[in-house]
């Protein structure tokens, strides 16, 4: 929640019937265009959606489905421009979490607002929606991914660390759909994977 809002309602609140829907829809559409145009998607962004959640109006939920997906588009980029491997040779080296992951893992922790329970229901979707992309990208039906894939786990732990500070998630479906994928048994355990980070 930003620190308009109770000015906004103020000024809403001064409008009945047909004028108040009116200015309604004129504030909801003015925040959708600032929610959604080319710039990066941070705090203040998810700010001003919680501010127009809260005066309330038709098509809020879509817009917020909007600016996720807007949202993980932006994290999308930065996986492509920061990871040069496909994980899908047999190296068995694994080294500590890439920086990618700390990327993405410092971005939600500057992004999403965790102390209201707004931030952390937006914050949930994002991570359902992260952990779909994470397949995209990753997951190919011609290419299996080899030793080297233990270091594709080593990232997601960290990641599922981070989330496991913040709230509940099963993460166990997205390992097995990921696991399904390596080459034979190659893949490490998650408790081998935990152990490994515990040291790094």
């Amino acid at each position: 929640m930003s620190s308009y809002l109770e000015k906004v309602e103020k000024i809403i609140g001064d409008f009945e019937g047909e004028d108040k829907e009116m200015l309604i829809k004129y504030y909801i559409e003015k925040s959708k265009s600032i929610l959604l145009d080319e710039r990066e998607v941070k705090r203040s962004k998810f700010d001003l959606l919680s501010d127009l959640c809260a005066v309330g109006g038709e098509g809020t939920d879509n817009i917020m489905n909007d600016v996720l997906d807007h949202k993980i588009l932006q994290i999308r980029a930065l996986i492509l421009d920061l990871v040069d491997d496909d994980y899908t040779s047999d190296r068995k080296v694994i080294g500590r979490p890439e920086k990618w992951i700390k990327q993405i893992t410092r971005d939600a922790e500057e992004t999403f607002n965790f102390d209201d329970e707004f931030g952390k229901e937006v914050f949930s979707i994002y991570n359902r929606k992260l952990l779909s992309e994470f397949c995209k990208i990753f997951i190919s039906e011609n290419r299996k991914f080899g030793a080297s894939g233990n270091q594709l786990l080593l990232n997601f732990c960290y990641y599922e660390r981070f989330v496991r500070s913040k709230m509940e998630f099963n993460f166990q479906g997205f390992f097995n759909k990921i696991t399904s994928f390596f080459k034979g048994h190659c893949y490490k355990s998650k408790e081998e994977l935990e152990r490994i980070l515990d040291k790094r």
